[in-house]
C-alpha cells in the first residue's frame, strides 16, 4: 500500500470513528425531549443506550474473528451501512419500543465497525507511529463526543429529536462512499490469516490434506457461548435487582466460565492462544479499561438529566456545557498517542485515571446551587484524565499481541469498553428504579434527582479508585510485544 492509499486509510477510519461517537453522544442530550414525547419511565429510557451496548458486546468477538479470517474492509463497510440504513428508520421510529429494537440494530452495525476499524488503521501505519495513528483515532472519537452534546443539542431544541437521526443517517451515506472508494479490498488483513494452498511433497506426489474451510477455522460452539453469556450478563446488569435479572446474570457468568474453558481444549479458539499468553500486563489492561469506562460513561447521562431538569436549561445549551469533557479530551489525545510511542503507557493511563477520580469525587456533591463554572472545570479535568488513559492504554494492549490478531484484539478491547459502558448505565438503571420507580423523569422531584445522581458519582468515583489499583500494579518493566 503506497504513502497516499495509506493516509486515506488513516483518513476513512478517523472520519468514521467520529460519526460512531458523534451518533452516541448527540442521542444522550435527547434523552429528556424523547421521554417526554413517549411519556415513559426514567428507568426504561436507559435502554435506548443499554440496548445498543448490549448488542455491541454481544457480537464484537464473533465478528472480530470472522474479520480476521475472511475481510476486515467488507465487514467495516457492512458495519457502517447498517449504522447509516438504521439511522433513518430511527428517525421514524412510532415509540419507545421501536426506537430501542432501531438501537439494537444499529448496535450490530457498531460490533462490525469496532471489530475492525483500529486493525485496519495499525495496517496502514509504521509500528514507531502506532501511538500517534491511535492517537489521531481516539481524537477523532472525542471530537464525535463534542460535537454530538452540541449538534445534538441544537437540532434537537429547535427540530425535534428525530432531527438528530436524519443527520446521522446523511453523514453516514456520505462515509459511506467514501470508504467504498477508498479502503484497499483487503485492508490490514494479515497473509497469516488466510488459508495457504495445500503443499506437495516433492518425494511423493501425493498432496498434503486440503486446506481447513473457513467454517473449520471458526469457533462456532465458542461465538455461540461467548454471544449468549455477554447477552445474559449485560441484560442481568442493566435488570438489577430484579430475580429474573439474577438468574440471566448467573447463567451468563455460568457460561463465560464453559467459555474459557472451551477456548482451552478446542484446536480453533475464538481466542487465539497469542491473546491468552500476553500475560498479566494484558490482564489488568483490560481490567483497567473496563474501570475507567465503567466510571465515566454515565457522566454526560446524568449531566444532561441535571442541566435540563434541575437547572433548568435547555437542550441546547446543556449540549454546549457537556462539549468541555470530549473537547479537552480530542486536543490531547493525539499528543498522549506520542507519549506512549516514547514512554510507558502503564504511567500515563494511571495519571489519567487518578485525575478522573478525583473529579468524580468533586462532582458526588453536586447540589441545585453548584455554580456552572465549577462544572465547567470538573469536566475538563476528567477529559484530560481519561485523555491520558485512552490512548496510552489501547497502545499498550495492541502491542502486546502480533499483527495477524489486531483484529480480534481489537474488537476484545472494544467488547470490554463496551461493557464497561453497560456496568456504568446498570448501575444508573438500578438507582433511578430504586428512587424514581416507574414515575416519568419529568416529574421527579429535583432532590430525589439530586441525591441519585450524588449516589452514583460516589460510586464512580469508587470504581475509578479500584481502577487507578490495576493501572499502576502492571510492570512497566516487562517488554511489549
Amino acid at each position: 500500500m503506497g504513502s497516499s492509499a495509506k493516509r486515506m486509510t488513516v483518513v476513512v477510519i478517523v472520519c468514521c470513528q467520529f460519526l460512531n461517537s458523534f451518533t452516541g453522544s448527540a442521542m444522550n442530550v435527547a434523552i429528556p425531549t424523547i421521554g417526554a414525547e413517549f411519556h415513559a419511565a426514567a428507568a426504561d429510557l436507559g435502554w435506548v443506550v443499554t440496548a445498543y451496548n448490549m448488542c455491541t458486546v454481544a457480537l464484537l468477538l464473533p465478528l472480530g474473528r470472522l474479520a480476521d479470517l475472511t475481510n476486515r474492509r467488507a465487514i467495516y463497510l457492512l458495519g457502517l451501512g447498517i449504522l447509516t440504513a438504521v439511522a433513518e428508520a430511527a428517525a421514524w421510529a412510532p415509540g419507545l419500543d421501536a426506537l430501542i429494537v432501531t438501537r439494537v440494530i444499529q448496535g450490530l452495525g457498531a460490533s462490525c465497525i469496532f471489530a475492525t476499524g483500529q486493525a485496519i488503521l495499525l495496517g496502514a501505519v509504521p509500528d514507531d507511529s502506532r501511538g500517534r495513528a491511535i492517537g489521531w483515532s481516539t481524537a477523532a472519537v472525542y471530537i464525535g463526543l463534542s460535537a454530538g452534546p452540541v449538534v445534538g443539542g441544537f437540532i434537537t431544541h429547535h427540530l425535534g429529536w428525530r432531527a438528530v437521526f436524519h443527520v446521522i443517517a446523511v453523514i453516514g451515506l456520505v462515509l459511506v462512499g467514501f470508504a467504498a472508494t477508498q479502503l484497499p479490498p483487503n485492508a490490514a488483513n494479515s497473509a497469516s490469516a488466510q488459508p495457504a494452498a495445500a503443499p506437495v511433497n516433492p518425494v511423493d506426489p501425493v498432496p498434503a490434506s486440503p486446506a481447513p474451510s473457513l467454517r473449520q477455522r471458526l469457533d462456532l460452539p465458542g461465538m455461540a457461548l461467548v454471544t449468549i453469556a455477554s447477552l445474559l450478563v449485560t441484560y442481568g446488569l442493566t435488570e438489577l435487582p430484579a430475580a429474573p435479572a439474577l438468574i440471566a446474570l448467573a447463567v451468563g457468568v455460568a457460561l463465560l466460565a464453559a467459555f474459557v474453558a472451551h477456548e482451552r481444549r478446542t484446536d480453533t479458539p475464538l481466542l487465539p492462544a497469542t491473546l491468552w499468553r500476553a500475560g498479566a500486563n494484558f490482564v489488568l489492561s483490560n481490567l483497567s479499561a473496563l474501570l475507567s469506562y465503567a466510571a465515566t460513561f454515565a457522566i454526560s447521562y446524568l449531566l444532561a438529566i441535571y442541566l435540563q431538569q434541575v437547572k433548568g436549561l435547555g437542550a441546547d445549551l446543556s449540549g454546549v456545557i457537556l462539549i468541555t469533557s470530549p473537547l479537552v479530551q480530542a486536543v490531547i489525545s493525539p499528543w498522549t498517542g506520542r507519549l506512549a510511542d516514547r514512554h510507558s503507557p502503564f504511567l500515563l493511563a494511571s495519571l489519567g485515571m487518578g485525575l478522573c477520580a478525583a473529579g468524580l469525587v468533586v462532582f458526588a456533591f453536586l447540589d441545585p446551587g453548584t455554580p456552572l463554572w465549577l462544572i465547567l472545570a470538573v469536566l475538563a479535568v476528567i477529559g484530560f484524565g481519561f485523555g491520558l488513559f485512552a490512548t496510552p492504554n489501547t497502545t499498550a494492549i495492541m502491542s502486546m499481541t502480533p499483527p495477524a490478531d489486531h483484529g480480534l484484539t481489537n474488537a476484545f478491547i472494544s467488547m470490554v469498553r463496551n461493557l464497561g459502558m453497560v456496568c456504568s448505565m446498570a448501575v444508573i438503571t438500578v438507582l433511578v428504579r430504586a428512587s424514581f420507580g416507574d414515575a416519568e423523569i419529568a416529574t421527579a422531584p429535583v432532590p430525589v434527582i439530586t441525591n441519585t445522581m450524588r449516589l452514583a458519582f460516589a460510586i464512580f468515583a469508587g470504581i475509578c479508585a479500584v481502577g487507578v489499583f490495576t493501572s499502576l500494579n502492571r510492570r512497566t518493566g516487562q517488554p511489549l510485544r
